[in-house]
C-alpha cells in the first residue's frame, strides 16, 4: 500500500513580498532576465536552462524582498501561476527537512513533502515553480549537498522513505534563489563550492546615502526630507566606523515605523541603539546626539 502524500495547495504557495523592492541598480531586471528569459516563456526549444541565484550579503539589505518581488514579477511576466516555496535553512536543517517525512495525521500516516521534492511537483503541474532558500549558507555541507541533484542535469530527487524519485518533466523548470550572509557578517558556514558553482551569484551590498534616501522616499512616503537626509547620514557613518554592527536600510524603515507607533524620536532610537554593544554603542549615541541632537543619555 502507497503511503499518501500531503502537498499543500497551490493557494499556500504564493510569492508574499512584504514591503516594495526599490531596484537602484537594475538587480531586479537583470534576475528576472536571468530566471525567467523570454525565449523560455515563448515556448522555444533552444531557450536557456534554469537559472539559479545567490544573493549575498549583509543581513537588511533587502536579499529576501528582492527573492520574493523577483518570484511575484515572474509571475507576472509568465502570465500564469508560478507556485513559490519558500523555506528557512538554518545549522540544525536535517536531510529529512528538506526531503520530506512520514507523520502520523488522524488515523493514519501521510507523507509530508519537504521543500525540493514540493518543487518539482508544483513545477511539473504549472510548468514553473521557485524555490526561495533563505540563509542557505546556514546549511551544514552535508545539506548543502543534498540540492545538488536538483541544480544539475540530473532535475531530480529521490525519497528513500516512500521509495520514489521526483523528476522535472521536460520543458518545465525549477528557478532557486538562495539568500546568504557571507561569515564575515554572521554567515554560520561557508558555501560548498561544488553548490555554489550551479548558481549566479549576485552581492546585495548597503546603499550609498543617496540609495537609502530613495528607499526610504519610496517604502516610507509620507516621512519628512530632513529627517531622511539625517537618517541617511547616520547609517552611512555607521557603516564607515569600525563597528561590528552597521545600519540597513531595514533598521531605518523601522526607526520610522517605532517612531510613528511610539510618538517620540527617542525612544526610538533606544531600540535602534540597542542594535549595537559595548564601545559601539557609545560611538553610535554620540552620532545621534551629533545628527538628531538627541541625546539617549538624559
Amino acid at each position: 500500500m502507497q503511503i499518501p502524500i500531503l502537498w499543500p495547495t497551490v493557494a499556500e504557495l504564493k510569492p508574499y513580498v512584504e514591503d516594495t523592492f526599490v531596484d537602484l541598480d537594475g538587480i531586479l531586471e537583470d534576475s528576472l532576465a536571468l530566471t525567467m528569459p523570454q525565449e523560455w516563456i515563448d515556448g522555444e526549444e533552444d531557450a536557456p536552462p534554469s537559472g539559479h541565484l545567490l544573493l549575498s550579503g549583509p543581513p537588511g539589505v533587502g536579499k529576501s524582498l528582492l527573492a520574493a518581488t523577483c518570484a511575484k514579477k515572474a509571475q507576472e511576466k509568465f502570465g500564469g501561476v508560478i507556485p513559490t516555496v519558500t523555506f528557512d535553512c538554518s545549522e540544525d536543517t536535517r536531510e529529512y527537512h528538506l526531503r520530506g517525512m512520514p507523520l502520523p495525521v488522524g488515523n493514519e500516516t501521510v507523507f509530508v513533502p519537504g521543500p525540493l521534492p514540493v518543487a518539482i511537483e508544483m513545477a511539473n503541474k504549472h510548468r514553473c515553480a521557485f524555490l526561495l532558500l533563505e540563509e542557505v549558507s546556514s546549511l551544514t555541507p552535508g545539506s548543502q549537498k543534498k540540492l545538488n541533484a536538483l541544480t544539475d542535469w540530473r532535475n531530480a530527487i529521490y525519497i528513500p522513505q516512500i521509495a520514489r524519485n521526483f523528476r522535472l518533466n521536460p520543458g518545465c523548470r525549477i528557478v532557486i534563489i538562495g539568500s546568504l550572509n557571507p561569515y564575515v557578517f554572521g554567515g554560520v558556514n561557508e558555501m560548498n563550492k561544488d553548490l555554489s558553482s550551479r548558481f549566479q551569484t549576485r552581492e546585495v551590498n548597503y546603499p550609498d546615502q543617496t540609495g537609502d534616501k530613495s528607499i526610504l522616499r519610496q517604502i516610507r512616503p509620507g516621512t519628512d526630507e530632513a529627517t531622511i537626509e539625517k537618517l541617511a547620514q547616520l547609517a552611512s557613518e555607521t557603516r564607515t566606523q569600525a563597528t561590528d554592527y552597521k545600519l540597513a536600510p531595514r533598521d531605518l524603515k523601522h526607526w520610522i515605523d517605532n517612531s510613528r507607533k511610539l510618538g517620540s524620536q527617542k525612544k526610538a532610537f533606544t531600540y535602534l541603539a540597542a542594535l549595537f554593544e559595548g564601545s559601539d554603542r557609545d560611538l553610535v549615541q554620540e552620532k545621534i546626539k551629533d545628527i538628531f541632537n538627541v541625546d539617549l543619555n538624559r
